[in-house]
């Protein structure tokens, strides 16, 4: 199998370690009883703030934003591998659906 042939696999598989390892981490924390810390998870300089800060609730919810974002870094792994296999069909259904889940984080965000 090309290297190529494997992106999706690779950043759906990265994305689920990544996230697991920032929820431990926050597990973690809160059992050593550091500071839990608070704010919003679309403020990402109070996110940055608290995992610098090895307070729980940054790890998680910088745990929980690459567990949302993996999916859509994983369309565009998608779209580029079916594109570097001339499938353009394919990789333009990526695109689309890409664009769907765009559009329903504007409307989440504007309610």
């Amino acid at each position: 199998m090309p290297a190529r042939s494997r992106w999706t696999s690779t950043t759906l598989t990265a994305g689920a370690v990544i996230s697991g390892a920032c929820l431990v981490v926050a597990i973690l924390l809160e059992l050593l009883g550091r500071p839990r810390g608070a704010g919003q998870m679309t403020d990402v300089a109070a996110v940055a703030r608290s995992v610098a800060a090895l307070e729980s609730w940054g790890w998680s919810a910088l745990g929980v934003a690459v567990m949302i974002g993996t999916p859509a870094v994983a369309l565009v792994a998608t779209a580029l591998e079916y594109a570097a296999a001339h499938d353009r069909r394919t990789a333009w259904t990526a695109v689309a659906v890409l664009g769907v889940l765009g559009i329903s984080l504007v409307v989440a965000l504007l309610r």
